[in-house]
């Protein structure tokens, strides 16, 4: 007879009993066997609830801050494939290395690695007691661990205005002037790392950028590169093929798209770079909530997939050391590998005081290893250029903010309402200006509950 592993004294004790009541009648052999296999599946269950995840950030060799430094030289794009590449073999070392060390340490049996995450160099772990997770950090690779819960979150404001015209944002900043001269957005891709997109959009639907070697819907990784069914881009808060926005009533990420790119198909022009490319990645769920490591894969989806601009209208609040540690490195990867983050800044409603009023990645100014500029923070203004409603972390914005922007976003209809419509009062979501990355623009101000879920349905 095979030993079974039963690791709980009850399951044990109980699938003993029954073992002698078969040997007694027969008929018991069935509920036997039956009762064994619902212990297993009870105590491995069990086993599971007690474990955690984390995520653990890993130093890098100097050896490899200096080839990171070296590949400044190549043009945009190379240097992006070169960045990814490096980042990779390097992430590869440092996870061998901390397994290695993790082996002989004593807690090999509370930490499981699950998965590198290449982008910042670091690891997602399982761990069963905070006191494993905080050893963790003794070992000699490790710079931070902490526990990888849904706090990062899609940042918007309740402040409310009039909106006096749909298009006010996108001529306050003087986009028709760069359109005048070419500057439209073409050949541009903006990946929106956010809620996801409604990509069957009327405005939107024209801008989507797609997988070329992908087949949508077969279930097959078709061109190979790790992703099934990534026709749109992916979503990695969910680990499927479908970025579809489903964060009710707001439908953030597709806003944050119509200021991008909305072209105006279904009535108005409302996208600041009308001609760029959108990719789809969602890394927020519907309840407007995502982890670290859903964060970071997004991000590596999007360089893999060579998008030139990110999008991320997100932020943890109130960040502690942990998460600045974990997110600083990102950007720095971000940024070496020749790519522009616009993130929002100034959003969080005066919660906290200063330093603490700027979400991460927002008040993650670089380094500098490795990486040349800053990315933009992003805050918003209203008509008479004052900040949109958001009170002392407005303030904060413009003194903490790496690349500070500040930008229209109070009276601009836009993204998932449906073109034209002038909703007598509006809702202030993330900062509307991304300057330079895609040329600007007003942020979206949507329609408010059962008529903003209707515009944003598809048309």
């Amino acid at each position: 007879m095979h030993k079974f592993h039963i690791k709980n004294d009850f399951s044990k004790a109980f699938c003993y009993i029954l073992c002698w009541a078969g040997r007694q009648n027969m008929r018991f052999l069935a509920v036997f066997i039956c009762s064994l296999a619902l212990c297993i599946v009870l105590d491995a269950s069990a086993g599971t609830d007690d474990w955690h995840y984390g995520i653990v950030v890993l130093s890098r060799s100097d050896d490899c801050v200096a080839k990171i430094q070296h590949i400044q030289n190549f043009s945009r794009k190379q240097r992006c494939k070169k960045a990814v590449s490096l980042f990779k073999m390097a992430n590869e070392k440092s996870v061998y290395e901390f397994s290695r060390n993790l082996r002989r340490s004593s807690l090999s049996q509370d930490i499981v690695i699950e998965k590198g995450l290449w982008i910042g160099n670091a690891a997602r772990i399982r761990y069963r007691t905070d006191s494993a997770l905080l050893a963790l950090r003794n070992l000699p690779e490790v710079v931070t661990a902490f526990e990888d819960i849904e706090n990062f979150k899609i940042l918007e404001t309740t402040a409310s205005a009039d909106a006096m015209d749909v298009v006010w944002g996108v001529q306050r900043i003087g986009a028709p002037s760069c359109w005048s001269i070419g500057y439209a957005g073409r050949n541009v891709l903006v990946a929106v790392l956010d809620s996801g997109i409604r990509y069957t959009h009327n405005d939107l639907e024209n801008r989507m950028w797609h997988n070329a070697g992908e087949i949508p819907d077969n279930g097959t990784d078709d061109d190979g590169n790790g992703y099934i069914d990534d026709y749109y881009g992916y979503d990695t808060y969910n680990g499927d093929g479908n970025p579809w926005d489903d964060n009710i009533p707001s439908y953030h990420g597709t806003h944050c798209a119509g200021t991008v790119a909305g072209d105006g198909t279904g009535g108005t022009q409302t996208g600041v770079a009308p001609e760029a490319g959108l990719m789809a990645v969602k890394v927020i769920g519907s309840s407007g909530l995502g982890s670290a490591s859903a964060l970071a894969e997004g991000i590596q989806y999007a360089l893999e997939n060579g998008a030139d601009v990110l999008s991320m209208s997100l932020g943890w609040p109130n960040p502690d050391n942990e998460i600045k540690n974990y997110m600083r490195p990102i950007m720095e990867d971000v940024l070496s590998a020749g790519v522009i983050a616009a993130v929002a800044a100034g959003n969080d409603g005066g919660e906290y005081s200063a330093p603490q009023d700027i979400s991460a990645p927002g008040d993650c100014p670089v380094s500098g290893h490795g990486a040349s500029g800053q990315f933009p923070g992003v805050a918003a203004a209203d008509r008479r250029q004052q900040s949109a409603g958001h009170g002392a972390q407005a303030q904060a914005a413009r003194r903490s903010a790496p690349g500070r922007i500040g930008g229209p976003g109070r009276a601009a209809c836009q993204g998932c309402a449906r073109p034209g419509c002038q909703p007598r009062r509006i809702r202030q979501h993330h900062p509307a200006l991304h300057g330079p990355a895609f040329a600007g623009a007003p942020h979206h101000p949507d329609a408010q509950g059962d008529r903003r879920d209707e515009l944003c349905r598809d048309r």
